[in-house]
């Protein structure tokens, strides 16, 4: 009789289900680190010089969920006179649950597309966010039109394929984006909302109607910052205008807002500026500090452990060649619990700016802890 088989040891860790397999972003094929800053220099050029022979292309941006609460329309047509538009689903629903997968709530529910409120079946609201799409166009001539959406196609798959440090503030749904065009212009959107480049910065605005005191018929639209910080605190002592801003907008953003770009050629170059900036920061503490990883290449490209240039420990747990020690372990379980929290809102499209404001961290420090992360993830699994 032949020896039965052992039973493998069931994955302390979850298994992913076909929806979350789903839901990652598609992976292109890695390039070397030279043929990707080459690739990127080449395309800041080509964008500079399609803006100086064509001119500025000008890009508003309107975002609306399918709940009935943000079916809205822009308070103004930032559309007219559009060469191009398009709507697109940026991300579908999600629900959110705790650390110990249970799932949470809000104060406020969301309603659905017929105005219901989501709810469980003790009446609570449930904490999940509706299915979302954008609508963008495109001003100016149909030449610089036509330019910037082979431009941005070859910008969409360049970004794919960048090293995790590089893009490591885009948010998911951005980075999943169908269509290579899309990714490059929400990656300009979001890096001008989260103003990492000195001279590319964008607002984001909401509204609401403010019905004048004392008129059943006089009404108006309300523009108000799309910041839930900013509008808690005109939550607390609203002027007279912002009486009837939403209750629950202190709770959570509403699902619409609308934003504008002036000019896609120049904040792409911006955006090329950025990614290769953290990229070289990421090289050059490789190469001036002597870490053990160095000549090792993660996603492309030669790196330790982080942006920030901190050292970690060796595999061996010694310290490393910049002579730090290994952290203490109250700060690591504060980053492993830091970085499990941040995964969760890039999942669920919240960008690193808001994120970092509403848990009161600086965004430096939350950039060190997730590079510290999949550090430590690499020593653990290996090269």
């Amino acid at each position: 009789m032949s020896n039965p088989r052992k039973r493998k040891k069931p994955s302390r860790e979850p298994k992913a289900s076909k929806h979350e397999k789903a839901q990652e972003p598609a992976q292109s094929p890695l390039i070397s680190p030279t043929l990707w800053r080459d690739s990127l220099t080449r395309l800041r050029a080509d964008f500079l010089s399609a803006r100086e022979k064509l001119g500025p292309l000008r890009c508003p941006l309107f975002q609306t969920s399918t709940s009935k609460a943000d079916a809205q329309e822009p308070p103004f047509d930032v559309f007219v006179g559009h060469i191009a538009i398009y709507t697109v689903v940026y991300h579908g629903s999600r629900q959110f649950v705790g650390k110990n997968g249970k799932t949470l709530y809000f104060k406020h529910p969301i309603v659905d597309l017929e105005g219901e409120p989501i709810t469980d079946s003790q009446g609570r609201g449930i904490m999940c966010a509706m299915p979302t799409k954008r609508t963008f166009s495109y001003h100016g001539s149909s030449e610089a039109c036509q330019r910037l959406i082979k431009l941005a196609v070859r910008g969409g798959r360049t970004l794919q394929s960048s090293p995790k440090p590089a893009i490591a503030w885009v948010p998911f749904d951005t980075l999943r984006a169908g269509a290579d065009e899309n990714r490059w212009v929400f990656s300009i959107f979001d890096l001008a909302w989260q103003g990492r480049h000195p001279a590319l910065q964008a607002d984001r605005k909401t509204w609401f109607r403010w019905e004048r005191p004392g008129s059943d018929s006089e009404s108006q639209q309300v523009l108000v910052p799309y910041d839930l910080q900013k509008i808690r605190t005109l939550s607390k002592n609203p002027p007279s205008v912002l009486s009837n801003l939403p209750e629950e907008w202190a709770e959570r953003l509403p699902g619409f807002f609308i934003s504008e770009l002036p000019d896609l050629f120049q904040a792409s170059a911006d955006l090329i500026d950025v990614l290769l900036d953290l990229a070289a920061q990421t090289v050059g503490t490789t190469q001036s500090g002597g870490d053990s990883t160095a000549g090792k290449h993660v996603d492309g490209l030669a790196l330790d452990a982080n942006l920030a240039g901190h050292r970690e420990t060796s595999r061996s747990g010694s310290k490393s060649a910049g002579g730090r020690k290994p952290l203490p372990e109250e700060e690591a379980r504060r980053r492993e619990q830091l970085v499990k929290q941040w995964n969760q809102a890039k999942a669920a499209g919240i960008c690193q700016k808001d994120f970092c404001d509403d848990g009161n961290v600086s965004l430096r420090y939350l950039v060190r802890c997730i590079n510290w992360a999949a550090q430590r993830r690499r020593r653990t699994n290996g090269p």
